[in-house]
C-alpha cells in the first residue's frame, strides 16, 4: 500500500522580475509554508554574481543574514526559517550585485512578510 503525504497548501506566491541595463534578468519565486514558518526563494541567477539576502525588523534593524555568497548562473532554492522569531512584521531584502563590461550592476529586491504565530 504506498504511504501518502500531506500536502502543505501554499498561501501566497509572487513572481518578481528586474531588468538590468544590460538585460541580465534575476527571477525571484517566493512561496510561504505557514505550518512551518519558512519563506521558500527560488533564485535564478544569470550572470556570476554576490547574492544577499538579509532579514530586517519593522525598525530597520538587520535581524538575519540568510545568504551572503558568490553564486554562479543557475538556479538556487533558499528556505528562510522564521522558527525562532516572534510575530510580527519583517523585511527581507534581496540583492545581487555582478560585473558586465567592466561595470558593477546591482539588483534590489525588498519585500515585507508578516509573521503570525
Amino acid at each position: 500500500m504506498p504511504t501518502l503525504r500531506r500536502a502543505v497548501p501554499l498561501r501566497s506566491t509572487a513572481l518578481l522580475r528586474v531588468i538590468s541595463p544590460l538585460l541580465s534578468i534575476l527571477f525571484i519565486f517566493v512561496r510561504w509554508i505557514p505550518c512551518l514558518y519558512i519563506l521558500q526563494i527560488d533564485l535564478y541567477i544569470p550572470v556570476e554574481g554576490k547574492v544577499k539576502i538579509k532579514v530586517y525588523n519593522i525598525a530597520g534593524r538587520e535581524i538575519k543574514t540568510v545568504m551572503e555568497e558568490t553564486k554562479y548562473p543557475g538556479h538556487y532554492k533558499v528556505d528562510m526559517d522564521l522558527n525562532g522569531m516572534p510575530s510580527g512584521v519583517y523585511f527581507y531584502r534581496t540583492e545581487y550585485v555582478y560585473e558586465e563590461n567592466n561595470k558593477t550592476h546591482s539588483s534590489i529586491i525588498t519585500k515585507k512578510a508578516v509573521l503570525i504565530k
